[in-house]
């Protein structure tokens, strides 16, 4: 099978958790958050604020950047070499934690639900409500096989109800970028948004053929959610069915769109 997966047991590149707030976030409001700090550090240790800039044009017409005052923070933690390995975003209205070293969805899940959980805990009010939540996947896999040799079929499904047969034959390098809406019955009713970009491009440094599937899951809340209980709180928290059926959602299409195969070697169906 010329095409791998980018880890030995999975695809996976990079996990994003989000929690989508109904304004933009105040300056105080990201002030409690970076005072909280301690709550992950260490997970977390590094504090990076988000500065707001404006341009500015002087009497001579020279452009100059002045400072707006902070608008967000970053709290992240880095590999050995340099790259991102865990964050938590805060920025416009929403909160984000990324994930780049995912093991299995039993270990990342509960520190994901951690860091927004203790967020929320200092944002969410009633007029600061939740309206939705999201979860996307970013999967990579490499073509190992000469150029000449490419096969979209060592790595699509032929019988994919999401991919047409009309990026067939055209070669390694293709796209298709599609996505909709729909009604969902989760735990808390809202219109689900199914985004899905498939891009396979050659990779600059090393001119190899990568195949990326960069799926998109975002549930719109009909009703805000207006506490952080009524989200995290409980035996059994909406956050945590949410998620969950999220998490199971992304893989039964993913599922759908590589052979089987492929999922089985990227332990997909256990």
């Amino acid at each position: 099978m010329p095409f791998r997966a980018l880890n030995e047991r999975h695809a996976i590149h990079e996990v994003v958790f989000v929690v989508t707030f109904q304004k933009a976030f105040e300056s105080g409001q990201v002030g409690a958050v970076m005072a909280a700090h301690e709550g992950w550090r260490e997970l977390l240790p590094n504090m990076n604020p988000l500065m707001l800039q404006a341009l500015a044009i002087g009497p001579k017409a020279n452009p100059v950047l002045r400072d707006q005052g902070i608008r967000g923070v970053s709290f992240e933690r880095l590999k050995q070499d340099g790259s991102l390995q865990w964050r938590l975003l805060l920025q416009e209205n929403f909160t984000a934690v990324n994930c780049l070293s995912y093991t299995r969805w039993v270990d990342i899940w509960p520190e994901a639900r951690r860091l927004l959980d203790a967020t929320a805990t200092l944002l969410v009010k009633a007029q600061q409500p939740v309206v939705g939540v999201a979860l996307q996947y970013i999967d990579d896999f490499i073509w190992d096989g000469p150029q000449e040799e490419y096969s979209i079929d060592q790595l699509i499904r032929q019988n994919s109800t999401y991919v047409p047969n009309s990026v067939r034959g055209k070669g390694p390098l293709w796209h298709l970028h599609q996505g909709w809406f729909d009604e969902a019955k989760f735990p808390h009713d809202g219109r689900l948004l199914e985004r899905t970009h498939v891009d396979s491009t050659r990779q600059d440094k090393t001119g190899t053929i990568q195949t990326r599937i960069d799926m998109t899951l975002r549930l719109d809340f009909r009703e805000p959610i207006q506490s952080r209980d009524a989200l995290f709180g409980g035996e059994r928290p909406k956050v945590e069915e949410i998620f969950s059926r999220l998490h199971t959602l992304n893989k039964d299409t993913l599922r759908a769109y590589i052979t089987d195969e492929m999922a089985e070697k990227i332990e997909l169906n256990g």
